[in-house]
């Protein structure tokens, strides 16, 4: 076995005799970095390999100076949302449009008001969520989140910080495949360009999107976590995972600029959900390449097995929304990270019960073997399964890991420093039912995602 795992790990690209030297070291972190490159893994390019994320998190005085916010003045008149085109970012609009009476102004990356409106409503189309009614109350903005004054004209970049209420920054380049550089414009300097637009004209309270997957970024450092975490798996500290994904790391640089701004006196509320599925009622699903949710089922039925074991969890996108709209609206969320996730697990029994209804021939098998298959497709080269791209993420998750963190993760789901009131709102979290499972595969098949099933679906398409 150790003779296999080792090939297994030359064909991934990871040098086998520092792995059986040094099982210290991040699994990801000897990856050679034209490897790194073509895979979008972690590499001497990325933080495992020199990047110094602490400088990288850095926030001068000259960007968010030392303020102190108003005090909140009634219902909301104006927001500021970034990410409108993306899938939360559709039904977060969505439900913004819905529950509150404010004007919205949406950043757009677009050459004109004109195509930056056009975005805005096709996306909302996709997704069903348009109607005419909100056509008064939307504002677009053509810039870029990035880029110096967010890519505004100067006069309209200082009238917006001097009149929006509240800013929701939920732009981000999403990808578990690219690395860290790749992603760094996008969602670190978007992010410091946000911060810094919330400090100037009326000092406004930010509300942003980050992910639950950033906490298995230098987790090793929160010894309470740790402690507390083996304490009731009784697995031991080999069982905490780290996955140094390039996207996460980014999250986590945001995260430690949010916290100095937070100390300069600027408002800002931290949302941290899971992996983000489709709509819990239709299944109506972005299906991007790097969701590793679609990719799990997808290449399990194209393995035709699915793994045993409790571990993996996900949250519908209207939930997201929903609650996170929520937490705006109540000040009790003020400065809070709030995690968001389902407390509910997926069942493999119902996950491969639903597969075989729609025609996958699957079965459940031990997740050390499902595991072997799936770093087998790196070795065959197996670009046509889903989860080739993946392998990395597998080859982190070792089964002891992959039991562990399900424990790692509910940890953070406690939301122990959030006030009662919003621990509240975000009830019920049981989000894994047998319907929200099927109306998921369901939006697959319709959308040809899946393979062809092998036999004849027991269930009613269309």
């Amino acid at each position: 076995m150790r003779e296999e795992t080792l090939a297994v790990a030359e064909r991934l690209g990871y040098d086998p005799t520092t792995l059986a030297k040094d099982r210290s070291r991040p699994a990801t972190a000897s990856l050679p970095a034209s490897v790194a490159r073509e895979r979008g893994a972690p590499s001497m390019d990325t933080a495992m390999g020199g990047i110094d994320l602490e400088r990288d998190a850095e926030l001068p005085l000259s960007v968010v100076p030392n303020v102190s916010a108003p005090r909140s003045s009634g219902a909301l008149q104006s927001i500021f949302l970034t990410g409108a085109t993306g899938f939360l970012g559709a039904f977060v609009l969505d439900a913004l449009l819905q529950r509150t009476a404010a004007v919205i102004h949406c950043l757009v990356r677009a050459g004109d008001e004109g195509r930056a409106w056009q975005r805005l409503r096709d996306n909302l189309d996709r997704y069903g969520l348009w109607r005419p009614a909100y056509e008064g109350r939307l504002r677009p903005v053509p810039g870029d989140v990035s880029a110096p004054r967010m890519g505004m004209p100067a006069a309209r970049y200082a009238s917006l910080s001097h009149e929006v209420d509240v800013v929701f920054h939920g732009a981000a380049q999403i990808s578990w495949l690219e690395p860290y550089r790749t992603l760094f414009a996008s969602n670190v300097e978007g992010t410091r360009r946000l911060l810094q637009f919330a400090a100037e004209g009326r000092i406004t309270p930010v509300h942003y999107i980050s992910s639950l997957g950033a906490t298995l970024i230098r987790p090793f450092e929160n010894t309470r976590l740790v402690d507390e975490v083996t304490a009731r798996s009784g697995l031991g500290t080999e069982s905490i995972l780290e996955l140094p994904l390039g996207y996460l790391e980014t999250k986590w640089v945001t995260h430690r600029m949010i916290e100095q701004a937070r100390r300069r006196g600027l408002p800002v509320t931290l949302y941290a959900p899971g992996l983000i599925t489709g709509h819990s009622r239709t299944g109506i699903d972005s299906l991007s390449q790097s969701q590793f949710l679609h990719a799990l089922i997808k290449g399990s039925a194209q393995l035709g097995c699915f793994p045993d074991g409790l571990g993996w969890r996900f949250i519908p996108v209207d939930v997201v929304a929903r609650d996170v709209v929520s937490c705006l609206l109540s000040p009790a969320s003020m400065n809070h990270d709030i995690y968001l996730d389902s407390t509910s697990l997926l069942s493999p029994e119902l996950m491969v019960e639903t597969l075989r209804r729609f025609g996958f021939d699957v079965k459940v098998v031990p997740y050390a073997a499902w595991r072997r298959k799936v770093l087998a497709l790196a070795s065959t080269a197996n670009t046509r399964n889903a989860l080739f791209p993946f392998t990395d993420v597998i080859y982190a998750l070792t089964p002891l890991r992959f039991l562990g963190q399900r424990y790692q993760l509910e940890w953070w789901l406690e939301n122990r420093g959030c006030p009662d009131e919003i621990r509240a709102a975000l009830e019920p979290r049981e989000h894994i039912q047998p319907a929200v499972v099927s109306q998921m595969v369901g939006y697959y098949f319709r959308a040809g995602a899946m393979p062809a099933p092998a036999m004849k679906p027991q269930v009613r398409q269309g």
